[in-house]
């Protein structure tokens, strides 16, 4: 595999010297056959090496926290003194955690459960096969609505006992954080679709998504605003007359 890749023999050689050589070779001919292109291949084969060597030093098995903190201290930047960037260790990453799951090295921590994650796995199914919404789309409802259910106070345990307070805190909590009325209006309508759903489920209310009121948009929202008294005059008195 690496002989289709790489010219030098020494880096061949290299590449089938290091930790796990036949699960590393064995991952980059899986992906070589999904399609991946050769220069994506070598750099897989760079960042996988960097992560069997990190691996191998832990003792065969690390959590992915412990391994993004060595490899800032390990990988080497284009620039002396300075950390890799953040895109180099995400490519790292990339291949790299999947091969390590691969391969059994990957602690993962327990997850807390999730709540009401059957009824999001049920609706997330119902997006998809009755109303053939997209990936992209399934995933951002998916992902509106794991944040609303973790800002839901711990004594709610079922989407009964959701109230429209809940609703409101969760939206003045994102404007607060500077989202537009567009973005709010949208995270909302995510909210509807959902309780929708879970009306026609009996989870909840069957009129409780009717009940979420959507923020308002305005034709002229993002045009600029025009300019004060004050900031004309300003501006007047700063420019020079000939």
């Amino acid at each position: 595999m690496y002989d289709e890749l790489f010219e030098n023999p020494t880096v061949v050689a290299r590449y089938r010297a290091g930790p796990y050589a036949r699960s590393r070779e064995q991952f980059l001919k899986t992906a070589q056959a999904n399609g991946y292109s050769p220069g994506t291949l070598m750099r897989m084969s760079w960042a996988l090496l960097i992560v069997a060597e990190i691996v191998r030093d832990a003792g065969g098995s690390i959590t992915p926290e412990r391994l993004r903190s060595v490899l800032y201290r390990r990988v080497k930047s284009k620039w002396a003194g300075h950390p890799p960037s953040q895109h180099t260790i995400k490519l790292i990453l990339y291949a790299g955690v999947p091969w390590l799951r691969n391969l059994g090295g990957l602690i993962v921590k327990p997850k807390r459960p999730q709540r009401f994650a059957t009824e999001l796995v049920a609706f997330n199914d119902y997006c998809r096969l009755e109303r053939g919404l997209s990936p992209v789309t399934i995933t951002s409802c998916d992902e509106a609505m794991r944040w609303f259910f973790k800002s839901l106070p711990s004594r709610v345990r079922s989407l009964d006992a959701v109230t429209l307070a809940h609703v409101d805190a969760f939206l003045k909590d994102h404007a607060s954080r500077g989202w537009s009325r567009k973005s709010l209006h949208a995270l909302a309508c995510r909210l509807r679709n959902f309780f929708r759903y879970a009306g026609s489920r009996q989870w909840c209310r069957s009129d409780f998504a009717r009940s979420i009121e959507l923020p308002r948009i305005y034709k002229l929202e993002d045009v600029p605003r025009a300019p004060s008294t004050e900031q004309i005059d300003r501006i007047l008195e700063d420019t020079v007359i000939p």
